[in-house]
């Protein structure tokens, strides 16, 4: 396992993160605007379920303002709320729990694992 506090002062996401989900593709977050930590993940388990055990890797922000396309659901379990695509609704795609603070501030996790990196078209040299 690694230290957080190094990770954090040095991994920014280096591509622009797009919704995953196909006939979508939004951009949901442009170059270098998260920062990789590591945290309990709250998403959704196959079973329905809020996972809370298992340790995942987040680009995190600090303001719902910093995403391009992204919404929220109803809160969950108190007053988790799941981070979903704007344009198509589909998620989650991370969380946000208000009850959580990071050195003072917010913050607004959006898994590693459920974003496509850097599409191959177009459309990236408009965000650049």
């Amino acid at each position: 396992m690694f230290d957080n506090k190094d990770v954090t002062e040095r991994i920014r996401n280096s591509d622009i993160l797009y919704c995953p989900y196909p006939k979508c593709k939004s951009v949901i977050l442009l170059k270098g605007m998260g920062v990789l930590v590591y945290r309990r993940n709250r998403i959704l388990d196959n079973s329905c379920k809020l996972s809370s055990n298992v340790m995942s890797t987040f680009w995190t922000v600090s303001s719902p303002f910093v995403f391009e396309n992204l919404g929220f659901s109803n809160d969950i379990e108190g007053n988790i709320k799941f981070l979903i695509c704007a344009d198509c609704d589909r998620g989650p795609l991370g969380y946000h729990d208000p009850n959580v603070l990071n050195n003072g501030e917010k913050e607004y996790l959006l898994a590693t694992d459920k974003v496509i990196y850097g599409l191959s078209n177009d459309t990236d040299e408009n965000y650049k």
